[in-house]
């Protein structure tokens, strides 16, 4: 008879929907379960935003290379999952820092205006100060070059290389740094009473 159901065929058919089942049961747990080390979301912007997927590494000082400007400390961050992939967080809290490095481009931070003309209304004036560092938090008493035009302090450079220290910290720039951003609000007070006794 033509219309009977053959049971081995039958219970192929149920066994093998059975086996689907369970090994796509299994593919959606292994895809669930995160290994140490292997990041959250493995997809679209959640690899990226999720802090889970990020490892905070060392503390870095940077120096704008164009500029040669101390732009503060930041803090680097490391993917999870692509090693070669880093972020560096701008920190505002007083942190120790590990290295230097230079960086080039744009960082947020909009250096000095360019000198209008270099004419009588630029002066450079070399000065001795006890200056402390913000971010990172260290002092040193340095022989600087300020180059001012007109009212304005337009840099404030060390004139050699020098080792800054503070709490166990030792933070060494090279000559020509511009440490203007980073000053405390005391240091430049006490660079403005010099200049305006000195000159």
């Amino acid at each position: 008879m033509q219309d009977e159901i053959d049971l081995d065929d039958l219970y192929r058919e149920a066994k093998a929907a059975v086996r689907l089942e369970a090994e796509t049961r299994v593919a959606k747990a292994k895809a669930t379960v995160r290994r140490p080390g292997e990041p959250k979301a493995r997809e679209g912007a959640k690899l990226w935003s999720d802090p889970d997927n990020w490892n905070r590494g060392k503390n870095v000082a940077l120096l704008h290379r164009e500029t040669q400007t101390l732009l503060g400390v930041f803090s680097e961050w490391t993917h999870v999952s692509e090693p070669d992939c880093r972020r560096l967080i701008r920190e505002e809290a007083e942190l120790p820092v590990h290295c230097i490095e230079e960086v080039s481009g744009d960082w947020g931070w909009k250096g000095p205006v360019a000198l209008d003309h270099e004419d009588s209304t630029v002066r450079e004036l070399t000065t001795e100060l006890y200056v402390t560092l913000t971010r990172p938090a260290v002092t040193a008493y340095c022989l600087l070059t300020v180059i001012i035009q007109l009212a304005g302090i337009h840099s404030v450079k060390l004139h050699a290389p020098l080792s800054f220290g503070g709490e166990g910290e030792i933070l060494f720039l090279p000559a020509g740094t511009n440490i203007l951003p980073v000053m405390s609000q005391e240091s430049k007070i006490a660079l403005r009473e010099v200049l305006a006794h000195e000159y």
